[in-house]
């Protein structure tokens, strides 16, 4: 005896018409590999649909972290195909469940595509032969740091909000750098 979801049951049931979320569903899981691509699709599926909110499973929470740097534009492909809109999209690998027994091998990601990363320039003072003598004191040590840290960040824009130098990708994302994104998601809105 296989087991079906209770879903499948009633949707199978004649006479009954499946409810406005499945049928939005049905459409995203049509439309869902032209929106991502094949290599995320392979890896994600949307599942659920509440309160104009889009559910999807991921194999890993590595998936869940990249597809949520892309959330915005993921939203908006949608969103532009679609006829009802959604306010957002959640990333849950706790949604996964593997349809069939055939393990796919880990996604690799670049990195260069994270908001936080930058291009290093490959300055006298970075490579490793030109590393400071060994420190004997904290200040020493600190002081090494803080030149170390100088050189990496000289050239970059720097946050509107705090002043520091600032990945260009985190000031596309949030217009302003992670920390400072950071410390405002945790406040409420105003109204």
């Amino acid at each position: 005896m296989s087991f079906e979801s209770l879903e499948r049951i009633l949707s199978s049931l004649p006479g009954l018409s499946p409810s406005p979320e499945q049928q939005q569903l049905e459409e995203i899981d049509r439309l869902w590999s032209e929106v991502v691509g094949e290599a995320i699709a392979r890896y994600s599926r949307p599942v659920r649909v509440s309160r104009q909110v889009l559910q999807v499973a991921v194999a890993t929470p590595v998936w869940a972290q990249q597809l949520q740097f892309k959330r915005v534009r993921l939203l908006a492909a949608l969103n532009a195909r679609l006829s009802a809109s959604f306010k957002d999209i959640r990333f849950s690998p706790a949604l996964w469940h593997r349809r069939d027994a055939v393990s796919e091998p880990t996604p690799q990601f670049d990195l260069s595509q994270h908001p936080s990363q930058w291009q290093r320039s490959r300055s006298p003072s970075l490579s490793l032969s030109s590393r400071l003598p060994r420190a004997t004191t904290p200040r020493e040590a600190f002081d090494g740091w803080a030149k170390r840290l100088g050189d990496r960040t000289k050239g970059l824009p720097l946050c509107p909000q705090c002043g520091c130098p600032t990945p260009p990708g985190e000031l596309q994302r949030w217009s302003i750098c992670a920390l400072c994104a950071s410390r405002s998601f945790g406040e409420p809105e105003n109204s």
